[in-house]
């Protein structure tokens, strides 16, 4: 795991999650667009080492802000 996402991923607070913390932890895992739209990976590994390093209350908060992104209109 890239430590530098994992120490993001340790710093943040997930009850304060913010779109700009979000980009952060998407542009470390390889999984944003340089337009921080959503680059989906053609494997799975980016998404699985994000979830496995982050404690559940910091995946439930990273699922809604995914789930966010996916409903905005683009």
């Amino acid at each position: 795991v890239n430590p530098a996402l994992a120490g993001a991923a340790a710093s943040l607070d997930p009850a304060t999650l913010t779109d700009r913390d979000f980009d952060g932890l998407l542009a470390l895992a390889g999984l944003a667009g340089g337009d921080g739209s959503l680059a989906l990976p053609e494997r799975m590994a980016p998404v699985n080492s994000l979830l496995d390093l982050a404690p559940p209350d910091l995946r439930e908060a990273m699922l809604l802000a995914f789930l966010d992104r996916l409903s905005r209109p683009s």
